[in-house]
C-alpha cells in the first residue's frame, strides 16, 4: 500500500471513530408505559419522582398535556388510578415551575372527569397567587367547589384569603370565613392572622382590632405572628401607644416577640416612642428599653438609655 493510501485509510478510520464518539443519545421523553406500570403497582412516590425528574430535565422533549391525557384515558388503568396520575402530574408541573401547563392540566382533567384533590390544587392556587393571577386562581377555586366537587380544606381557604388580601379585596377575603364554615372548615389562627395583616397593611387598625376580638371570642388564641403584625401595623400608622400596648400584652401572655420595634426601618418611630414615654413620666421596663436601644445602636446611635433608666428609677 502506498503512503497516500495508508494516510487515507488512517483518516477515514479516525473519522469513523470520531463519528461513533459524537453519536448523540435521543433526548428523554415521556414513556406512558413506564408511568402506567408504576401506577398499576401503586408506586406513587416513584411515579412522582419519575415525572419530576423528566420535567426538571431541560433536555426532555416538551410535554403535550392534551396528548398525555388522551393516552392516559386510553390506558388499562382504572379511572381512580388515572385521577391520581393527573394529580401527580399537576404537582410535578408546578415543581418544574410550569404553572401554565399545570393550569392546562387542571382544566383538561375536568373533560375526562378525573377526580383531583387538594394535594395538587392547593399548590396550584398558591402558585397562581404568587404569580399575581388572582382571577385565574378564583376560576380554579370556583370550579373546585362547584362542577368538580372537590372538598376544600383550611389551606385552600387560607390561600385564597391571602390572595384576596394582597389584592386589597378585604371584604371578599373576610366573607371567605362564612364560606369556610359552610363547608365545615373551621377558621384558624392563620386565617385571622392573614386578615389582620391585610387590614394593618392598609392602616385599618380598627378592623384589625375587631378581628382580634372575634378570634378570641371563637376560642382562637393570638400567637406571635398576630402580635407582631399588630405592633408593626400600629407603628406604621403612627400609633406607637397602640403598638406598645400589644407588645406588653404579648409579654403578659408569655409570647416571644420576633418584631424588633427598633429595627432600622422603624428607628424614627422607636426613638419617638422613647421620648414620648419619658416626657410623660412613663417608665418602660428593661425589655422595652433593650429593644429600642439595640436598634438604635445598630443604626449607629449610642443613646444614654441606661442613664434615663437610672434617673427614672431614682
Amino acid at each position: 500500500m502506498s503512503s497516500s493510501s495508508r494516510f487515507l485509510a488512517r483518516f477515514f478510520s479516525s473519522s469513523s471513530t470520531s463519528t461513533q464518539t459524537l453519536t448523540l443519545t435521543p433526548p428523554p421523553q415521556f414513556n406512558l408505559s413506564t408511568i402506567t406500570d408504576l401506577a398499576n403497582l401503586r408506586q406513587w412516590p416513584k411515579l412522582r419522582s419519575h415525572l419530576h425528574s423528566l420535567l426538571s430535565n431541560p433536555q426532555t422533549l416538551p410535554l403535550s398535556v392534551p396528548s398525555f391525557f388522551h393516552s392516559l384515558s386510553s390506558s388499562f388503568l382504572p379511572r381512580s388510578s388515572q385521577s391520581i396520575v393527573a394529580d401527580i402530574l399537576i404537582l410535578s408541573l408546578l415543581s418544574a415551575s410550569d404553572t401554565a401547563a399545570a393550569v392546562d392540566a387542571f382544566f383538561r382533567s375536568g373533560h375526562y372527569r378525573y377526580k383531583l384533590s387538594t394535594f395538587s390544587l392547593n399548590p396550584l392556587l398558591s402558585s397562581l397567587i404568587k404569580t399575581h393571577h388572582l382571577n385565574l386562581a378564583q376560576s380554579v377555586f370556583n370550579q373546585m367547589l362547584t362542577s368538580r366537587k372537590i372538598a376544600p380544606n383550611s389551606i385552600t381557604f387560607n390561600t385564597m384569603i391571602n390572595g384576596l388580601c394582597k389584592s386589597g379585596k378585604l371584604t371578599k377575603a373576610e366573607d371567605m370565613i362564612k364560606d369556610m364554615k359552610a363547608w365545615g372548615v373551621s377558621p384558624n389562627v392563620v386565617t385571622y392572622n392573614t386578615l389582620i395583616d391585610g387590614y394593618c397593611k392598609r392602616g385599618k387598625m380598627y378592623r384589625a382590632d375587631g378581628l382580634v376580638k372575634e378570634m378570641v371570642g371563637f376560642g382562637i388564641l393570638p400567637n406571635s405572628v398576630t402580635f407582631n403584625v399588630l405592633i408593626d401595623g400600629y407603628c406604621k400608622d403612627g400609633n406607637l401607644k397602640g403598638g406598645l400596648k400589644f407588645f406588653e400584652e404579648m409579654k403578659r401572655q408569655g409570647v416571644e416577640p420576633s418584631v424588633n420595634l427598633g429595627e432600622k426601618r422603624k428607628m424614627d418611630e422607636a426613638n419617638g416612642l422613647l421620648n414620648e414615654m419619658l416626657e410623660k413620666g412613663l417608665v418602660p421596663n428593661n425589655v422595652t428599653y433593650d429593644i429600642i436601644k439595640d436598634g438604635m445602636v445598630e443604626k449607629g446611635f449610642v443613646p444614654d438609655i441606661d442613664g434615663h433608666l437610672s434617673n427614672s428609677a431614682s
